[in-house]
Formats: C-alpha cells, sequence, structure tokens
C-alpha cells in the first residue's frame, strides 16, 4: 500500500520511473530507496550501490544548499567527467567513473530525470550488454503547431507524432516544464530544437526522438492537444 504524503512531502516518482527505464534497458534493477538530504544517508546509499556496475542517482546535484551528491561522490573517489550538460529539460547532470564502475546523478524534476535518463544512461546501458545501436530512433517531423525554446539549450518538447500522407506529423502537447509527468506521460516523442533555434512556427521541420511507448501509441489526437510551453 503506498503511504499519503504529508504536509510538506511529495510522492516519490523518480524511484519507479527511473527504476522501470533501466529493466527496460535490459539492466538487473534494483532500488535503493529513498534517501534524505543528509551527507551520511547519502553516502551509505552509495556505498550499497557501488556493489553493481552502474549507479544512478535521482536529485541533490544542483547547486543548491542540500545538493549533496557531488561531495559524497568525492567521498568515494569517483572521478567526474561532467556536471552539467545543455539540454532541456536537465541541466543539472552528473557523469563520473569509480575504477569500472559508471556513475550518473540525474537532476530531481521527474521529466529532466526521465529525458536524462533516455538520452544518457539508456545509451550506456545498451553499449554495457554489446548493442550496437544505443540512441533512440531519430526521425524528421512537421511540426502542426508552433514551438518555442528560449533556454538557451537544446530543448525536448513532447508531443504526439504520427505518420501521415507519407511524412511524420508532430503536435506539441502544452507542458508546464520539468515537472509535468502528465504532458510527459502523454508524449510518444520529443521535438528536438536546437539552442539557436528559439521558434519554429507550425509547418517547418525539426528532428523528434522517438520515445519508448511509439509504437504502442497510435498517435492521434483523442487526448486533446495545446501549444507547448516555453522552454
Amino acid at each position: 500500500m503506498w503511504d499519503t504524503p504529508g504536509r510538506g512531502r511529495i510522492r516519490n516518482s523518480n524511484g519507479p520511473a527511473v527504476l522501470a527505464q533501466a529493466r527496460w534497458a535490459g539492466a538487473d534493477a534494483r532500488s535503493l530507496g529513498i534517501v534524505p538530504d543528509q551527507a551520511e544517508r547519502i553516502a551509505e546509499a552509495v556505498r550499497s550501490g557501488f556493489e553493481s556496475d552502474v549507479l544512478v542517482v535521482s536529485g541533490g546535484v544542483s547547486e543548491g544548499a542540500y545538493d549533496l551528491v557531488e561531495d559524497v561522490l568525492a567521498r568515494f573517489d569517483v572521478g567526474l567527467l561532467f556536471t552539467k550538460v545543455a539540454i532541456k529539460p536537465g541541466a543539472p547532470l552528473v557523469f563520473g567513473r569509480r575504477g569500472d564502475r559508471l556513475v550518473f546523478g540525474l537532476p530531481g524534476n521527474p521529466v529532466s530525470a526521465q529525458v536524462t535518463f533516455d538520452v544518457f544512461v539508456r545509451a550506456a546501458l545498451l553499449r554495457m550488454q554489446g548493442a550496437r545501436v544505443v540512441s533512440r530512433p531519430t526521425v524528421e517531423v512537421e511540426l502542426l503547431e508552433a514551438v518555442r525554446n528560449k533556454s538557451g539549450r537544446q530543448a525536448h518538447l513532447p508531443a504526439r507524432i504520427r505518420f501521415e500522407g507519407g511524412r511524420f506529423v508532430a503536435r506539441p502537447l502544452a507542458s508546464m516544464g520539468s515537472a509535468d509527468i502528465v504532458a510527459h506521460a502523454r508524449a510518444n516523442a520529443l521535438v528536438i530544437l536546437d539552442a539557436a533555434r528559439v521558434r519554429a512556427e507550425a509547418g517547418e521541420r525539426a528532428p523528434a526522438l522517438l520515445l519508448g511507448n511509439f509504437l504502442e501509441r497510435d498517435g492521434s489526437d483523442r487526448e486533446g492537444s495545446g501549444r507547448s510551453g516555453s522552454a
């Protein structure tokens, strides 16, 4: 039975979501549970995580007073290769190594965690299993509505796409940002706008990353549509 969150608490959506993503990518994944923003408690979980080939942490990797993951990883001599990426959602992203162990620190916002897992962690897991193709398929789509990208980073915007008239068409979904897991769950693709492309009009073309549920959804507009929010 799921506990009902009390005052000042939120549901743990990242744990089940990332665990499912890891298993879909072929990993024998296990959960380390929910850990408070306390260095010693984080260290306990991290120490347990190093028993596996890959450690994935969600949250605690930004620049706030309670973002302690990087400091804890330093205790274990994790060599960090990067701590930020120029994509939206998902700028705070940590990646490093401890010997032959890979370490990923994903953002805490739910959509950011899922997108960065799909783009970075999934590719690493598939490569470790010997896959030759590790990225999700990308197709060119014709936009049915305009989209904007004011983030200064490469944006990944939720959309529903379908094959129609010999081409893929994409209808962007209204989104409130990186915490809007409902919009992300409705999407079967992510329209990609490069950092320099601040707006794409209806009728223009753009690349789109197909999500894992693309073949399970017919891309119809039965669930409604709406213009995507600014990234």
